[in-house]
């Protein structure tokens, strides 16, 4: 393994910001610091992500595991294309899906936790397939 002159975290989370994701793969398979470096960044970066939704980040990625939930839609794919041109835009939402066993435990955090209120969906409309999600959605109250 290479080694890499130990620059300050800032400068090197400044340059990964115009890092994209195969180069930063890339980077991590040079030296410990870089790998441990990358994985800080990434971290970072998902949280500050997450913090437009949640208010605490780390309890919420743990409860996403503890249930085998994921976080998609315009956050993930807003977090996926970093450092790509002309991907310069903000998430408006954040979907997460989980299974169906696990939604109440789901709802439960971020009504407890994250100040959700949840509420019943309407019907569906006749035209629309039934949806195989569980019948509520979470809603952040102001």
């Amino acid at each position: 393994m290479h080694s890499v002159p130990p620059l300050n975290y800032d400068i090197w989370f400044e340059l990964f910001d115009f890092t994209p994701f195969p180069t930063l793969s890339a980077l991590r398979s040079i030296c410990h610091f870089l790998r441990f470096a990358v994985k800080q960044y990434l971290q970072i970066k998902w949280h500050h992500c997450l913090c437009k939704y949640v208010t605490d980040p780390v309890a919420f990625r743990n409860t996403l595991r503890f249930t085998r939930s994921v976080v998609s839609g315009s956050l993930a794919l807003q977090f996926s294309l970093h450092a790509v041109d002309g991907a310069d835009w903000d998430a408006n939402d954040m979907d997460h899906y989980c299974p169906l066993s696990s939604a109440e435990t789901v709802h439960r955090y971020l009504e407890e936790n994250e100040h959700y209120r949840v509420i019943p969906r309407s019907s569906t409309a006749v035209d629309e397939p039934p949806s195989p999600s569980p019948p509520c959605m979470p809603i952040k109250e102001a």
